[in-house]
């Protein structure tokens, strides 16, 4: 039957297979939009010989096919031995079809690595079709989008495990069962319009297991009912935890439900630069102080950077004693203090994954190591050279730091618990949420071990160390669905961006496609994403609080902008109406997305970018109206 085309039917979709070359038409029945996927390329699987030595082949390269097709014609396997590899194409209900990619008794001669199928469905190069990517907070590709990217398939880990694709008034959503050793890729060649497809990682060098990805098709899928539909899946899995009950586990969110968060800067030592820059522990409890009494504002969160002892970026994961310039112990106790009296959140920044050569626990017994032997050396921040710690690791150190205090020879004394002798009920962990493999004879993990240690990292510090303590507002940098149940706020996911080439060594981006809350109309009701800096008109749109930024190095803070402040306060009390709220739909006004409208269960924000104009209805009178944002 290898070279017979196959064919499966249900009363909504037809879909014919190639099992030779793997290009597979389906057609919805009641509309007659015919999906057309890619047949099989040059890079379809990457071999592996017993040497080590690497081979991107074509499934067309393997000549040898077994092929089965079901009595009832409801789905096909193709067995392609000399790949060791099983695929098979399953019609689950009348519009959904499942794809697998099953490990088939690998040769002791070589073995597939990576896998990419399914392969893309081909997008018309038109403004009306669009492809749906999670990569941050999300993005629409549109058909005669012209900017390639650099990469031929994109170039960083989704948010969520899930893509989607609408043309001709119909679409479909393509939901991973087995997410962990996945990378969601997008293919984007001078010749075609840009879509999204399935690229499965190795799971330490082999393919292991069975994968499995399931395609919804539906004349009303657009990017909105694709998000929907995943938000469906993880209500199912179980893995959905609302706001709601994060706050009943832990009341101290109220200060973040209607509030802000406040970042405040201690100090950072630039080993690059050889500049030193801080801001007294004493000054920002000052500035703290002028801060509420001028604005009334009663609920916020103190994020506080560079506390520890050189600082921002510095000497990672031995961050205590706190920085001596800014006051030492003392003046960080004394400036918990004024946070507790002012009936705010106290919150310190801190980092585990990366790891510095001059911090005094640096051991290449920690370090991430590669496939390739080596560790990341990739970063070189304020404070030098670093490395990634394996997440064993920063178990280790989370515990050692927040909760035990170290217990050998460290400056010449032994710090107390950061949680307890500071008095912190919020937390921040930067970098956390990226799903890594780790080949360090000592501590190997897979994704999904290190997706699950993630896990218990997060749950140590949000319960307090499992329970002995009080429980802990936690924040991470990036927020991603299988994280999510374990903390309350994160960085506002932002916009997908691609680096311009220029030849000054300067760090230039440009926007990739239309920016639409994809994260929101899954996860809105689950989590804070408060966006930083200026993008108020985001936190509007998305129902997030705002963000204040307290003095900055070599200036004071003296007042808060009259304006801002207006229109943050707007902001506040609007996410007092919508944080437990679904964000239950998204309108683009105009195709190029200057125009957007939410929709919180009846709560309507409508934003203009162009004229940073907001307009509220539904809501309370408190909230309704029109606010400018020029300020």
């Amino acid at each position: 039957m290898a070279n017979t085309m196959l064919q499966l039917k249900t009363n909504e979709l037809l879909i014919d297979i190639n099992p030779q070359n793997l290009a597979i038409n389906i057609t919805e029945l009641s509309n007659k939009n015919i999906w057309t996927m890619r047949e099989a390329t040059d890079l379809d699987v990457l071999m592996q010989d017993n040497h080590g030595k690497e081979e991107w082949r074509s499934f067309t390269s393997f000549q040898s096919r077994e092929t089965w097709i079901s009595p009832d014609k409801t789905s096909v396997l193709i067995n392609i031995p000399e790949a060791c590899l099983a695929l098979s194409v399953k019609i689950k209900n009348s519009n959904t079809v499942s794809f697998e990619v099953s490990p088939l008794n690998e040769s002791d001669e070589f073995h597939p690595r990576d896998v990419l199928w399914p392969r893309h469905f081909i997008m018309p190069k038109n403004s009306d079709s669009y492809v749906a990517w999670p990569l941050n907070q999300g993005e629409l590709m549109y058909g005669n989008k012209t900017t390639r990217f650099h990469h031929p398939e994109g170039y960083s880990e989704q948010a969520m495990s899930w893509f989607g694709a609408y043309k001709n008034g119909s679409g479909f959503v393509a939901i991973a069962h087995t997410p962990d050793d996945l990378y969601l890729a997008m293919w984007h060649d001078n010749n075609t319009a840009a879509s999204a497809f399935i690229h499965w990682l190795p799971c330490h060098g082999h393919q292991r297991y069975s994968r499995k990805v399931t395609y919804q098709f539906g004349s009303k899928m657009d990017y909105k009912a694709m998000a929907k539909s995943y938000r469906k899946h993880i209500q199912e899995s179980g893995q959905f935890v609302t706001l709601k009950e994060k706050y009943e586990r832990n009341k101290n969110l109220e200060k973040l439900i209607g509030g802000c968060v406040l970042q405040c800067r201690a100090a950072m030592r630039n080993f690059r630069e050889f500049t030193f820059d801080h801001i007294p522990f004493e000054t920002t409890a000052k500035w703290l102080k002028t801060f509420k009494s001028q604005t009334g504002i009663t609920n916020a969160s103190v994020h506080l950077d560079g506390w520890g002892l050189h600082g921002y970026d510095n000497m990672h994961p031995d961050i205590s004693p706190p920085n001596r310039t800014c006051g030492g112990s003392a003046g960080l106790k004394e400036l918990s203090k004024t946070v507790h009296d002012l009936d705010y959140l106290f919150g310190l920044h801190d980092q585990y994954i990366d790891n510095y050569a001059h911090s005094p626990s640096h051991d290449p017994k920690d370090f991430k190591i590669k496939e390739n032997g080596y560790p990341d050396k990739i970063n070189n921040w304020a404070g030098g050279l670093c490395v990634h710690n394996c997440y064993t690791a920063s178990l280790k150190y989370v515990k050692r730091n927040l909760f035990q205090g170290p217990k050998e020879l460290y400056f010449r004394h032994n710090p107390p618990p950061i949680v307890s002798e500071y008095k912190t009920n919020a937390y921040y962990l930067d970098c956390f949420s990226r799903t890594v493999e780790c080949f360090h004879p000592d501590h190997p993990l897979t994704r999904t071990q290190n997706r699950e240690i993630q896990k218990e990292i997060l749950r140590t510090v949000r319960t307090g160390n499992n329970g002995e303590g009080e429980p802990i507002a936690l924040q991470i940098e990036h927020a991603r669905d299988f994280i999510l149940p374990e903390i309350d706020f994160a960085y506002g996911l932002g916009s997908v961006v691609e680096d311009v080439e220029v030849t000054d060594g300067s760090d230039v981006t440009e926007t990739i496609g239309v920016s639409v809350p994809l994260w929101h109309l899954v996860f809105h009701d689950c989590c804070i994403l408060p966006h930083t800096d200026n993008d108020t008109i985001l936190n509007f749109l998305y129902g997030n609080p705002p963000w204040f930024r307290i003095g900055e190095w070599g200036d004071d803070f003296t007042t808060v902008n009259e304006k801002e402040l207006t229109v943050k306060k707007r902001i506040m009390s609007l996410h007092k109406e919508v944080a437990f709220l679904e964000m239950t739909n998204h309108e683009l006004l105009n195709h190029e997305g200057s125009i957007q409208r939410s929709d919180f269960e009846g709560i309507s924000i409508t934003a203009d970018f162009k004229r940073k104009l907001v307009t509220i209805t539904g809501g309370s009178s408190e909230i309704n109206g029109e606010i400018s944002c020029d300020f």
